[in-house]
């Protein structure tokens, strides 16, 4: 399950992004007093799979969400650091609502980019240090098991003392993954805008020129209060909401599914009269490893799958019907899954 966190500067929405996310799934306290719940990704296409196969259960694909204790510092504290690298990924949620930040935007947004990434690195660049020292005098008497270690840990410190986010390599990135450092997991970043500003077309070039500093960021815009108050709201309700402020749907529903795409996952589907349901797994994952994250006997069992694309299932209203218009195919071990593959899995035992 993918452990997410909430981090941002202090009054910057943290907490009500948590409660927006949260819904009515109840939640417990972490060992530093974190609130913490489990919540499923909404999914159109797993009601639409239900249609189909009326199923007896649906089950939807869950994160595990945590947000931190209130704080009047953006600073991160010893305790914190080591509970936020137990995580995967964060969102980091920046005030573009008050008065103050919301006059000269562009300019708030870059400074509070620039604070959280800045507190990502200070927490990572001792332990950098000390590992590049450490490494260095094993190095020093003859072994040098470590050295693509100790040569991406030098990289990355030269990154940190200039306060920004380590450019390695996926493979670089697998010679320092039991660090956990903090400024490697991925972040998807929550500007908290006022209502009026919704639709703005500002945010259109505030977006571009944020990107010509940060060409990976990941940034989107939201009025959270708003979004909060759509969760109370009844399914009729909500409806008029949306179109009294242009919007298609709310923006708390696109937030899990833009931190798995930037964390490298994605989802295939299985679907029966049993049950219907959503698997997240690594982007360019097989389909026996697909079959593993199933059940793992099935991948040691594996033998081939059937694989339809999900949409031409729901276009066509049933496998069958897709497999005549020549949506399906039998795959071997090696098929990389794509995303939203509806997958059957063959086995044998």
């Amino acid at each position: 399950m993918l452990k997410i966190g909430i981090i941002g500067l202090p009054s910057s929405g943290k907490t009500t992004l948590y409660q927006t996310l949260k819904r009515d799934n109840p939640d417990t306290h972490g060992k530093n007093g974190e609130s913490i719940t489990t919540t499923p990704i909404e999914d159109s296409k797993l009601g639409q799979l239900a249609n189909i196969y009326n199923p007896k259960k649906i089950t939807k694909t869950k994160i595990e969400l945590s947000d931190g204790l209130p704080s009047s510092s953006s600073s991160i504290n010893t305790r914190e650091a080591t509970r936020l690298r137990n995580l995967n990924c964060f969102f980091a949620v920046l005030d573009s609502f008050s008065i103050e930040k919301k006059t000269n935007m562009m300019k708030h947004l870059g400074q509070d980019i620039n604070a959280i990434i800045e507190e990502l690195c200070l927490q990572d660049l001792p332990i950098v240090e000390s590992s590049i020292e450490k490494i260095s005098k094993e190095s020093r008497k003859g072994v040098n098991a470590r050295a693509q270690e100790l040569e991406t840990l030098k990289k990355i410190s030269e990154d940190l003392n200039l306060s920004k986010l380590p450019g390695i390599s996926e493979t670089e990135k697998n010679f320092v993954k039991g660090y956990q450092f903090l400024s490697l997991k991925p972040i998807h970043f929550i500007a908290n805008i006022d209502e009026n500003n919704i639709n703005s077309k500002e945010l259109t070039k505030i977006n571009t020129a944020l990107k010509e500093k940060w060409p990976f960021l990941s940034l989107e815009y939201a009025c959270l209060g708003l979004e909060k108050d759509l969760q109370d709201l009844e399914e009729d309700e909500r409806g008029v909401f949306l179109e009294e402020y242009n919007l298609n749907q709310p923006a708390s529903e696109t937030f899990l599914k833009k931190i798995f795409m930037i964390t490298g996952r994605h989802f295939f589907y299985t679907g029966g009269p049993t049950e219907v349901r959503a698997w997240d797994i690594p982007v360019n994952s097989t389909i026996q490893e697909a079959a593993g994250a199933i059940h793992k006997d099935l991948e040691k069992n594996f033998i081939k799958g059937d694989v339809w694309p999900s949409d031409k299932v729901i276009e066509f209203g049933s496998e069958s019907n897709a497999k005549k218009e020549g949506f399906w195919s039998l795959q071997g071990k090696d098929y990389i899954v794509k995303n939203g593959d509806l997958v059957l899995i063959r086995h044998s035992g």
